[in-house]
C-alpha cells in the first residue's frame, strides 16, 4: 500500500529564506492528478507558496527514494486554491494518478484532516482541520460562478 500511495505524491521544494548562505528548503506535497499521452504527470499543489516567485523543483518518487529535482515550469492554471503543472519523471520514476474516495459530501461539511504518510517523505503529516468549499467529480473544476485564473 505504501508503495501505491508513493506512486501519487511527488516532493516540491523551494528555498525560503532570503540570504544564500543561509538555506532553509521548504518542502510541501504534490498530487498528481492525471497522466498525460506523452507520460508527464499533471500536478496539483498548495497554491499558497508559489506566488512567491522562487525557484521551484519537483522530485519524483522512485525505488530508492525521489529522482533528480526538474525545475516546475509555468502552471496550466491556478484554480481553487491550486496551482496546477506538468512534469515528466525519468524513465524509473514512480508515476500513478491519485484516485479519490469520498462518502457523499456537501459544501460546508467538515474535513478532520489529510493525512500524507510519514516514511520516507520530509512533508507535513496532517494538515488543519477546514470545511469542504466545493466538491469535485472530475479532476480540479472551479467552484460555481468563478473563473479560472491562468498565470501567463
Amino acid at each position: 500500500m505504501e508503495q501505491e500511495v508513493r506512486k501519487s505524491i511527488v516532493r516540491i521544494s523551494f528555498d525560503w529564506k532570503p540570504k544564500p548562505e543561509d538555506k532553509r528548503f521548504m518542502v510541501i506535497a504534490g498530487i498528481i492528478l492525471s497522466i498525460e499521452d506523452d507520460g508527464s504527470a499533471v500536478i496539483a499543489a498548495n497554491s499558497k507558496f508559489f506566488g512567491m516567485k522562487k525557484r521551484f523543483v519537483v522530485n519524483f518518487p522512485n525505488a530508492t527514494g525521489y529522482e533528480q529535482e526538474l525545475d516546475v515550469r509555468k502552471p496550466i492554471k491556478s484554480a481553487g486554491g491550486f496551482y496546477i503543472f506538468a512534469a515528466k519523471p525519468s524513465e524509473n520514476g514512480y508515476i500513478k494518478a491519485v484516485r479519490f474516495e469520498t462518502q457523499s459530501v456537501q459544501v460546508g461539511d467538515p474535513v478532520h484532516s489529510f493525512v500524507f504518510p510519514r516514511e520516507g517523505y520530509i512533508t507535513p503529516t496532517g494538515y488543519c482541520r477546514g470545511s469542504v468549499i466545493t466538491i469535485v467529480s472530475k479532476g480540479i473544476e472551479e467552484p460555481a460562478g468563478a473563473e479560472p485564473q491562468v498565470e501567463e
